[in-house]
Order: C-alpha cells, then structure tokens, then sequence
C-alpha cells in the first residue's frame, strides 16, 4: 500500500513546487506576505480537493474487480474473509486512536514547519525571500523522488519482517524521528548555511513521505482492507480538522510572544517526539468482536 500510495502522493510536492513558484513573485512584490499567500494556496487546494472527492472511485469488489496487488489464496483454500468493523466497534479500541494521536502530532509539527520556515529564515537568519523560497522548494523537489522511494522501502520492510504490522509500525516510529532530526538541524543553522538548509529540506520529505502512507498502512493491516476507507475518512477528518489549524497558530504565536522562531521549532521538535512515542507503543495485535460486539478471539492473522 505505501508503495502506491507514495506514487500517487507525489502529486502533492510537484503541487508544492509550482504554487510556491507561483506566488513567489506575490511574495517578492508584497515585502513577503506569506500569510496572505498561503491562503490563496489553501482555496486553491480546497477546489483540487473537491475535484478529487468528485473523481474518486469506490472499493475494486463494488465494480466487480479484484484489488491491484491482491494474493489470491492458495490452490484448494477458500479466500479469507476480513471481519467488517462498524465505525463504534473500531474506535472503541486503540489502534485507531493510536493511529490518529501519531499522525496528529507529526501534524502539528508538519505544518508548523511548513507555514513558518520560510519567515524563520528571512526574519531571524535574515536571508533574502529569494532565497528562502528556493531553498522551501527543495522539500517539495526532495519529495517528488522520496514519496515513491520510502513507499517501496516500507514496503519490502514488510517483506523482510515478514510482519505487516510491525514493519508499518517501525516505519511510524522512523518517520518522526527524521523530523526531529531535521528540527534539531534547523536551530542550528546560520545566514549561509544553505548545504545545511538543502540536507534539512530533505529530511524533511523524508518523513513527508513516510507518515501519511505509513499511518495508512498500519491501520489498514490491523483493521483490514474492506474496512479502511470509511475508518480512515472518520480519522482524517479528525486529524486534519485539527492539525493544520493548531501548527499553524502555535508557530506564529509562540514567533510572536517571544519575537523570534526558536521556541516555535522547539514546539515541533517535541510535537515529532511525542508521535515517534506514540508510535512506539501502537499495538500489533487486535481483538475481532462477533456481531454482537463481544469479543471472540486475537485477531492473529494481520500479524504474521
């Protein structure tokens, strides 16, 4: 899943590449309103957004198609049949919420970096908009290649772990982390530090491109693929109903009562940790209830 997930979600680094060329003379031309400019982005994401939900397609089984990618079962066995969760059902366990928690936090540290890096380095590195627009560019550059890359690394990690669910889980808790490391890196750099400011770009797609796949994939290993798209929707929405919103004001308001960006790095730094811990402790087994909600059995079967 990670794999074609990482190949479809390239879209959103080349998307980032060009709207932030596209608004870059905005930007140059306005003593660098970047607050005005990402929200010109943000309706111009909206209307892609609603375009996609017009276009997008039900589950393969509802066309009468098989999934791309599917196992057929093995010659004189019957297809294994994945256990319908009811929405009540799966969030009255904590993989789901788990799963929501670690991918809220990188979140919040996502778009915390993302809306204000940028004002980090003209303000207090006091680099040119110029030059910090470029330099933004590169993790939109870096992504296009590590969307796809970390999707077939996750995914042969399932093959070497012979574990689904905790090659996914290893890769929830490597992802953060790059993000942390990048933060870290961030705090360090100077005026000049461009090589430095490329390398932390890059890790910063690095970690782009592995938690969205990632938490996906996790939750579709524990829950099964039948039920994922109505539990991730509810759960997307949870997480991006708060996330972008909560990053993005904490970075400005932490900048503005301190009057500089440090403490807002320092705000995403541990945001990346607590998720990395998060991670840690999601569950690789899932208890599958009857239709009348009573518990029967570990679910053993996502795990091997």
């Amino acid at each position: 899943m990670p794999k074609m997930w990482g190949i479809a979600f390239a879209g959103a680094p080349m998307a980032q590449i060009v709207l932030s060329l596209g608004v870059k003379p905005m930007l140059v031309e306005n003593a660098g309103q970047w607050r005005d400019a990402m929200t010109i982005l943000g309706w111009i994401s909206l209307v892609a957004l609603l375009l996609a939900a017009l276009l997008a397609k039900k589950n393969p089984e509802q066309y009468g198609l098989h999934a791309f990618g599917e196992v057929p079962p093995a010659k004189g066995t019957a297809a294994q049949q994945e256990y319908p969760w009811k929405i009540g059902e799966a969030f009255s366990t904590f993989p789901i919420w788990g799963s929501i928690l670690a991918f809220l936090t990188s979140m919040v540290a996502e778009f915390l970096i993302w809306t204000q890096v940028v004002t980090y380095w003209t303000k207090d590195l006091k680099m040119t908009l110029d030059n910090a627009t470029n330099l933004y560019i590169i993790i939109g550059i870096a992504g296009i290649f590590t969307m796809p890359l970390l999707g077939i690394v996750s995914d042969k990690l399932v093959v070497a772990m012979k574990n689904e669910i905790k090659a996914r889980k290893t890769m929830l808790i490597f992802g953060p982390a790059v993000g942390a490391v990048a933060c870290l890196l961030l705090m360090t750099m100077g005026p000049q530090s461009t090589t430095l400011g490329a390398l932390i770009c890059v890790l910063f797609a690095v970690y782009w491109a592995i938690e969205p796949g990632g938490v996906v994939g996790y939750a579709g290993a524990i829950y099964g693929r039948v039920s994922l798209g109505k539990l991730w929707g509810l759960a997307t929405l949870i997480v991006m109903g708060i996330g972008p919103a909560l990053g993005s004001f904490m970075g400005g308001y932490l900048a503005d009562t301190t009057g500089n960006f440090i403490a807002s790095i320092k705000f995403a730094l541990c945001s990346f940790v607590l998720s990395a811990i998060i991670a840690f402790i999601l569950p690789l087994k899932i208890k599958v209830p009857d239709q009348q909600g009573v518990v029967l059995e570990e679910n053993e079967d996502y795990t091997e």
